[in-house]
């Protein structure tokens, strides 16, 4: 009799113990061995990246999900640089971008989820520095109103959109010579110009471990030869040879295997020093031009274009050549800055 009355006493509190659980497994809304989950919130921002030329603009889209209230928070407009010293990358901080738009400017921000960052105006301001920026990154972002742990940003990269074009690209230079270089600026809207380096040099990195390109190697003239650049046109430069061609790499740069007659040279919008090129200027040692032949010496009729061949040593890329044409008195000179003429070693 007594263990029928036990009996059902722990029957009574097993009942009672089994509510309870299944009331607090509702209340934590955990499943309690189900497999339905708590809502997660999440922010996304799209475009999560993207690159603009200086001027364009993107409407950047927040999108809050596992959340009752979707509308975000915007941050101002932010920015962050990217080292790497001694093979270790390192990003700052975002930090607040220039409030006279010299970054760029975050507008038109909603809190249903809508923003517009615009890149800096190109009449103007320049693409920032790369040397004081590097690796720069633009950073908005977007904070959940109903979870503020909750963020999702986008990164935009900023380009001037400058390219130059070098012409010629590679030159033979005889000793005490001169020869002349121009460089070609698209989108260079502020009109610019470039700045002309001559390097014996080759990219590295330096003692801290950040990486040197060519704007920023160091100069080999006078030992090289010197550059001038056109009192009337930055972008055109004339590029005299040394008297004796140089024997060794100044400055000395070790691991650097290339010839001392090889320069290099590089022509720097100064709107953007990213936009760099570069060309090959061989210097050699000037001397008698002698004129051996012509190949081929017949063409076919009605070619829109052909290769001709003078075998003739020691022309140079500043040497001119004159061509004289059928029914045409007036010969026409040519020279390696006409692109028609390149020459061989």
């Amino acid at each position: 009799m007594l263990g029928g009355i036990v009996g059902v006493k722990l029957r009574e509190v097993l009942k009672i113990a089994s509510v309870g659980l299944g009331a607090l497994c509702l209340f934590l809304s955990s499943g309690c061995g189900g497999n339905n989950a708590a809502n997660v919130v999440t922010v996304a921002v799209t475009p999560a990246q993207d690159i603009l030329i200086l001027g364009q603009s993107v409407n950047l889209t927040a999108t809050v999900t596992g959340a009752t209230n979707t509308n975000v928070t915007w941050s101002s407009c932010q920015y962050t640089t990217t080292t790497t010293t001694n093979g270790k990358t390192t990003t700052s901080n975002p930090t607040d971008c220039p409030s006279d738009g010299s970054f760029g400017t975050l507008s038109n921000t909603q809190a249903t989820g809508t923003a517009t960052y615009t890149a800096p105006d190109p009449s103007k301001f320049q693409l920032p520095d790369q040397t004081k920026y590097p690796g720069l990154q633009i950073v908005i972002t977007a904070t959940s109103v109903q979870d503020t742990k909750k963020t999702g940003k986008a990164t935009i990269a900023l380009t001037s959109g400058i390219r130059g074009i070098l012409q010629p690209v590679t030159a033979s230079v005889p000793t005490s010579e001169s020869q002349q270089f121009f460089v070609t600026l698209t989108n260079d809207v502020q009109n610019k110009g470039a700045t002309w380096l001559l390097t014996q040099n080759v990219p590295n990195t330096d003692s801290s471990g950040n990486f040197i390109n060519y704007p920023q190697l160091p100069k080999c003239d006078p030992t090289c030869g010197t550059i001038t650049p056109d009192a009337n046109n930055p972008n055109v430069a004339v590029y005299t040879a040394p008297s004796t061609i140089p024997t060794a790499i100044t400055p000395a740069q070790k691991n650097n295997t290339n010839s001392a007659s090889n320069v290099t040279i590089v022509a720097t919008p100064v709107a953007d020093n990213s936009g760099f090129v570069i060309g090959t200027i061989t210097i050699t040692t000037g001397g008698p031009i002698t004129f051996n032949g012509i190949t081929p010496t017949i063409a076919p009729q009605g070619a829109t274009l052909w290769d001709v061949y003078l075998d003739a040593p020691n022309i140079s890329s500043a040497s001119q050549i004159w061509l004289t044409y059928p029914n045409n008195s007036q010969p026409v000179v040519k020279d390696s800055t006409s692109g028609q003429i390149k020459i061989l070693f």
